[in-house]
């Protein structure tokens, strides 16, 4: 497997903040009512698409309950009535307005997402004030076309191949007691070819209910056929489907992780990457987790984000370099608390390059869905401290030498180095440390734990090659490039 470099968005207090140099431009929505960004995309003309939902305040009502067991007779309920709206914009190279539109009447319209089409005109999945799911084609200024509304299916993601739409999403589990991903195939006009069906019936053998299939993500893959990723019972599950026939070709399941929610999968180099959270212990605390799934044999590989325990990932997208870019937020159930950085690291977990926002500060995003552009910039689709849609252009530093270098090298001492059937290691702080060989892909060769100054390693069952050692010590990470040759 070629080796990959990693850059985390991610929030940690500790680290440099984002300078204000680095925007190319900040675009806020800033209406009287509430607003967040759903996704954003750099459209075939070169300007920036970008889709949210809009929160707004209709009236005050209020309801008499009858209350037989208090000491007065009635009580009053008073309630804000609450809509929301669809919200779409265009802007220009500088982040400044073409156009913005408002879809939805006194109900709750939300987009869910949206894609650019090949002959410029945008479609959407949104839901109605019945919780039908929709889907609709609008023109390049935002005019609608055509609209297709199927109750019980929640349509989540749009794919594009030659001219053929894919919807994906889920069924509602109102229908019959559970639910299903499903995979809809569509013309430019909105007719419908076939609806396929992929998930499990019945009841768990080993959980008291009934099997939730729940889609999350997807991508365009293998020979243009769709990958499908969401969760079951626990676990990612994923479905690989023919574009023409919409018939199963493979399917797969991965972890035990208790409760998953996949944020995004893309595909790339004949691997589908798929960024999951997991909840940890406590139960309100989740770990970001990053896999690839080879699409020659399905095998899979999880790339290690063990140092960043705690955070909530948020969206995946790929460098021009072909790195990753993740995107996460930390305290994410505190919004106050909340902080966004860029760190940059390869797939050993090796922290080169770190930028941020605090909540407090005025450049604060919260990140919702994250892409690159065609000049390799970064753009970042969310919401702001004030609950305003925002979306904003970034530069990203996306220069990492496929060498690895430590940054600390007085500190941590290896050898020899190259090496043949053991190694000595001097820890630059005498405490509990964790000490781990990796491959160049990421893959974990070697782990211990040691309390003492110094420890030799044997080397005799590793093969011979280029490896990252690193050390894990109160909260610092120290590392070199570790050469075998037995």
């Amino acid at each position: 497997m070629s080796k990959r470099i990693i850059i985390y968005l991610l929030i940690f207090h500790s680290f440099l903040f984002l300078s204000a140099s680095d925007k190319v431009f900040r675009y806020t929505y800033n209406a009287d009512f509430p607003s967040y960004g759903i996704a954003g995309t750099e459209t075939i003309d070169g300007n920036y698409l970008t889709v949210g939902n809009a929160e707004l305040y209709i009236r005050t009502d209020s309801i008499v309950l009858d209350c037989e067991d208090c000491t007065i007779p009635y009580d009053t309920l008073t309630f804000d009535v609450i809509t929301s709206d669809i919200l779409l914009l265009k802007l220009n190279t500088s982040g400044d307005t073409i156009w913005t539109k408002k879809i939805g009447e006194q109900g709750n319209e939300r987009v869910l997402s949206f894609c650019e089409t090949k002959d410029r005109n945008i479609m959407i999945c949104t839901t109605d004030s019945f919780d039908n799911g929709v889907v609709m084609k609008l023109d390049n200024n935002g005019k609608q076309i055509w609209n297709n509304i199927y109750p019980d299916h929640l349509p989540k993601a749009l794919f594009e191949v030659d001219n053929i739409f894919y919807v994906a999403g889920t069924t509602s589990y109102l229908v019959n007691g559970n639910s299903d991903i499903y995979l809809q195939k569509l013309d430019n006009d909105g007719n419908q070819f076939w609806l396929k069906y992929f998930g499990e019936n019945g009841n768990d053998p080993e959980l008291n209910g009934t099997f939730q299939d729940v889609f999350q993500s997807g991508c365009i893959g293998v020979d243009n056929n769709i990958f499908l990723a969401g969760e079951n019972q626990g676990k990612i599950s994923w479905y690989y489907i023919d574009k023409i026939t919409g018939n199963l070709l493979e399917s797969g399941k991965y972890g035990n992780e208790g409760k998953v929610n996949v944020r995004k999968v893309i595909f790339t180099g004949n691997i589908y990457s798929v960024l999951y959270n997991a909840l940890t212990m406590p139960v309100t605390t989740t770990q970001p987790h990053l896999i690839e799934i080879n699409a020659a044999d399905y095998s899979v590989h999880e790339i290690d984000l063990s140092q960043i325990d705690g955070y909530t990932g948020t969206s995946l997208t790929l460098s021009k370099n072909n790195n990753y870019v993740i995107s996460a937020v930390k305290n994410n159930n505190i919004r106050e608390y909340n902080t966004s950085y860029f760190i940059l690291a390869n797939n050993a977990g090796i922290k080169s390059f770190i930028k941020g926002y605090t909540y407090e500060s005025t450049d604060f995003i919260y990140p919702v869905n994250i892409n690159t552009t065609s000049d390799n910039e970064l753009i970042v689709s969310g919401v702001n401290g004030q609950n305003k849609l925002t979306f904003q252009k970034e530069l990203i530093n996306d220069t990492l030498s496929s060498d690895v270098k430590n940054s600390q090298t007085d500190k941590l001492k290896i050898f020899p180095n190259p090496a043949n059937d053991f190694i000595s290691v001097l820890i630059p702080e005498h405490s509990e440390s964790k000490i781990n060989i990796t491959d160049l892909s990421g893959k974990l060769i070697y782990s211990t734990t040691s309390y003492e100054p110094s420890l030799i390693i044997n080397l005799t069952r590793i093969k011979s090659g280029v490896y990252i050692l690193n050390v894990n010590t109160n909260n610092t990470v120290y590392y070199d490039k570790l050469i075998i040759n037995n």
